[in-house]
């Protein structure tokens, strides 16, 4: 155990269409009650299917389905989004889920006389085994269907026959209401902006910008044909509530994106397209899983493949990069002496970033979260490149204000969430490839690697003692000393 200073940083407001602004304090979190998305999605074809035995359900009732889609569609418009019921597909058990999504998106089809954006489809339970209704689901709808799809769970929701009474159902549907706002291009919550503090994203926040995340999942076994998936994602307006993504296929366990200069050569291209000709100029990119001895060689492919993608772009298109690495597997925790939240652990924001930090180089320990159970770990965040000059106190708020921006709940994430969307991508992207090793298409890139990257086309230890010591109060927030235990 050492004592060394930490620092709180203040959290962002947070902008809805109304009301127009909030503060989560020191929560970490907040309500949805009453408010309203900042940009609400339009659907306007959508549908309904069930993969529950049907004679475990009722149609009315409150535990009924129809039940259960009016208060969702109730929640949706309440919330900004603008639709109607959808359309109820047939729930025959003799067809095979992708059979089932494809007569629900013939459903609406022929209700709403429009191509079906998304098709809701009830589960008896969430599972998210490789062979489980909900993965089956998600490959048929990315890969053979190309369609939205949302799940929700009957046991969750209160539906069935034998349901308990639903409890919490308004929260459940206002949660599921964000998951379809994103999917449908909306924006669930941006940070305010202040005429008299224009710049209220640091040091980029006046010029057009991107946010990447990249991820890589290895496979479970070591055979040389089971390959790594990679994702790559990234932001394409200043709300940074817009992500789009990309996954890809490489050789078995290896750690550098073999093909991200095309990958990030199309990004800004769609940026350009969607920003009215105009290109970012400044890039920020986040790189989850990379393990300190991996570094280097992470740092000399990816950063030389963006500057590569710039080049390809325009000749002398030279934005500045800031390339940060983020980690979650280590061994550090932070205790607080004073202030913690009613969990026991350290407030929202708090950031130490010496002491325990390499004595040269641009690291920090950030915990941007509130914890719901047991003790939090904190993010480490290593800078390998800055061109674009931030300041170690600008660097930390930025990236602790986009932690409030993931858009699947009301509360503050444990990392920022650019990288947290690659994760999520690339085990959506390991689906994929069970779907693809089954015969659908995929369609080669370009780029190093044992089999050669491949693009998978989707539509949509022991206590180690430190001195105990302190230091000033820093620039933003105020100066805590705080517990600290690192182990080796």
């Amino acid at each position: 155990m050492a004592t060394v200073a930490a620092r709180i940083l203040n959290p962002p407001l947070l902008a809805y269409q109304r009301p127009e602004a909030i503060t989560p304090g020191t929560r970490g979190s907040w309500n949805l009650r009453d408010m309203v998305f900042p940009s609400g999605a339009v659907i306007e074809s959508w549908a309904f299917t069930s993969l529950v035995d049907p004679q475990y359900l009722v149609n009315d009732g409150p535990t009924g389905t129809n039940t259960f889609l009016a208060d969702l569609v109730g929640m949706c418009n309440k919330t900004g989004l603008k639709c109607d019921m959808p359309a109820l597909g047939p729930w025959d058990p003799r067809h095979s889920i992708e059979q089932r999504l494809a007569a629900a998106k013939d459903a609406a089809q022929r209700k709403f006389g429009k191509e079906c954006q998304m098709v809701l489809v009830l589960l008896e339970r969430k599972q998210t085994s490789g062979e489980s209704p909900y993965a089956l689901v998600k490959q048929a709808g990315d890969s053979a269907l190309g369609i939205r799809t949302q799940c929700f769970a009957a046991d969750k929701a209160g539906i069935g026959r034998n349901a308990r009474p639903p409890k919490g159902r308004l929260q459940y549907c206002a949660n599921v209401a964000m998951k379809i706002n994103t999917k449908m291009g909306g924006v669930n919550v941006k940070l305010l902006d202040d005429p008299q503090q224009p710049k209220v994203v640091p040091v980029v926040g006046t010029v057009p910008f991107m946010v990447f995340g990249a991820d890589v999942t290895h496979p479970t076994s070591f055979h040389p044909d089971d390959p790594s998936i990679a994702a790559v994602t990234a932001s394409y307006d200043r709300t940074l509530g817009r992500f789009m993504s990309r996954v890809l296929r490489q050789g078995h366990r290896q750690e550098v994106i073999g093909a991200l200069q095309e990958v990030v050569q199309g990004m800004l291209k769609e940026f350009h397209r969607r920003n009215n000709g105009r290109k970012p100029q400044a890039l920020i990119y986040y790189r989850d899983g990379v393990a300190d001895s991996q570094f280097p060689a992470v740092l000399e492919h990816e950063y030389t493949a963006f500057r590569k993608a710039c080049y390809a772009l325009e000749e002398g298109y030279c934005p500045p990069i800031t390339f940060v690495v983020v980690q979650k597997r280590h061994n550090t925790r932070l205790f607080p002496t004073e202030g913690a939240d009613r969990s026991g652990n350290c407030l929202p924001g708090t950031v130490v970033d010496s002491e325990i930090c390499h004595p040269t180089q641009f690291d920090f320990f950030l915990n941007s979260h509130a914890g719901l159970q047991g003790h939090n770990k904190p993010a480490h965040y290593h800078v390998l490149v800055d061109e674009n000059g931030f300041s170690a106190d600008a660097l930390q708020l930025f990236t602790y204000w986009q932690c409030y921006l993931y858009c699947r709940c009301t509360r503050s994430v444990s990392y920022v969430p650019a990288a947290y969307y690659a994760h999520l991508a690339a085990f959506r992207g390991r689906l994929m490839k069970r779907e693809a090793d089954e015969g659908s298409m995929v369609s080669s890139g370009s780029g190093s690697g044992e089999r050669g990257p491949e693009v998978l086309q989707r539509s949509c230890g022991t206590a180690t003692p430190t001195c105990a010591c302190s230091t000033p109060k820093g620039s933003m927030g105020h100066g805590l000393l705080w517990q600290l235990m690192r182990s080796a």
